[in-house]
């Protein structure tokens, strides 16, 4: 007799993606000690657990993850992104703050800890203005550490202090989009 994982190939594949999203899924924010190039964790200011876009962003975690599981690498551009499974869900790829659209740079920004990068974020400081400054959200991945591992997905809370780096890349994504 077959077993049920070679008979049902697609419900198997579509299982194991739920396992993987529920034992990954979009981790809590880290509250780690931070060096110059590290964003940092959201402050009391900024409620990661209940701000629209920061749940629009935990949805986008699980549309990224999805899209990661089944083509072992992520979205080439936030166009595809929109287009994968659960993108919908989510609803658009825009801050409801700000109403622009998130920057979206596949190859990621480095973060601590490494290999940890940003990989779509706020495109303005529209959180958390009573802290003086604002913050942005992003998504902050960590790549499988093996061939076959899982790939990992957060939402965190950014001060525009420490944007800089998030700033300078998008600055330099948009440059290379644009030239000939």
């Amino acid at each position: 007799m077959r077993s049920w994982l070679v008979r049902h190939p697609l419900k198997a594949r579509i299982a194991i993606a739920a396992i993987v999203l529920l034992a990954t899924g979009c981790a809590a924010p880290s509250s780690s000690t931070s060096t110059p190039r590290t964003p940092q964790a959201a402050s009391p200011d900024v409620p990661i657990n209940t701000d629209p876009c920061a749940q629009r962003l935990h949805e986008l975690c699980g549309t990224l993850l999805l899209y990661y599981n089944t083509h072992h690498a992520l979205p080439p551009t936030l166009a595809a992104l929109a287009q994968a499974p659960g993108a919908k869900d989510a609803g658009d790829l825009a801050c409801p703050a700000s109403g622009q659209p998130y920057v979206y740079i596949p190859a990621g920004v480095p973060v601590d800890p490494p290999p940890s990068r940003v990989v779509l974020f706020d495109p303005t400081p529209a959180h958390g203005e009573r802290s003086g400054g604002g913050k942005r959200f992003a998504i902050v991945i960590q790549p499988p550490s093996q061939p076959a591992g899982v790939l990992q997905a957060r939402v965190i809370a950014i001060p525009e202090a420490r944007a800089k780096v998030l700033r300078d890349a998008a600055a330099a994504a948009a440059s290379s989009t644009t030239r000939p």
